[in-house]
């Protein structure tokens, strides 16, 4: 999980922020709660409304990911990248991993 943390945070995030510790712990526990709900979300299906269980993982996973994108996204609060100039070339953003 600490792998996947560095690498959303540098990928995906452009290592945005510098509160490292506290998105780390914020990301651990956007995991767990996304577990919980996900569990939440197959059991209710399959054994209340006696959904297929397939179809009910399927559900959970769409909801999770668009929780979990949009959490994430508040915790590694995206500073805008600044366009460039009329005329000048388009830089990627990934190209400050390094930095």
């Amino acid at each position: 999980m600490g792998y996947n943390f560095l690498l959303q945070r540098a990928w995906t995030f452009n290592g945005r922020g510098s509160a490292v510790l506290n998105q780390a712990f914020l990301f651990l526990t956007v995991n767990l709660l996304g577990l919980v709900l996900s569990t939440a979300i197959v059991y209710l299906l399959v054994e209340l409304l006696d959904a297929w269980y397939p179809a009910a993982q399927a559900v959970a996973a769409v909801v999770i990911a668009l929780l979990s994108f949009f959490a994430y996204r508040w915790i590694f609060a995206r500073a805008p990248v600044p366009r460039p100039a009329a005329g000048e070339p388009r830089k990627c953003h990934r190209s400050n991993l390094a930095n």
